[in-house]
């Protein structure tokens, strides 16, 4: 994973798999993005080549605590697959670009 900043955005990309191993450290990294002063976090998951349920369990949780935070969180790079995936079944709406 890296992780930049820059006028108040924060650029965070994941690469490999997100799966049971790397899912819920993902989302304990989350939680210290946000406290961190940033207007918004930019999620980018181009470089995902696996994931399973727990990874997508990791996502949706994601954008659950950015919403309950009231944090601006864009995820860009994801493949039409997990887009299908998350919007079907995690009920999730991330932001395709």
């Amino acid at each position: 994973m890296r992780y930049s900043r820059c006028n108040g955005t924060a650029y965070v990309s994941v690469a490999g798999e997100l799966d049971i191993a790397t899912g819920p450290q993902l989302h304990l990294v989350a939680h210290a993005w946000l406290s961190e002063p940033t207007a918004i976090v930019i999620f980018d998951l181009s470089g995902i080549t696996f994931c399973d349920a727990v990874g997508l369990q990791a996502i949706e949780e994601i954008i659950e605590t950015f919403r309950e935070a009231h944090a601006t969180l864009r995820i860009v790079g994801i493949s039409v697959e997990l887009h299908r995936t998350l919007t079907r079944y995690a009920h999730a709406t991330p932001t395709c670009q």
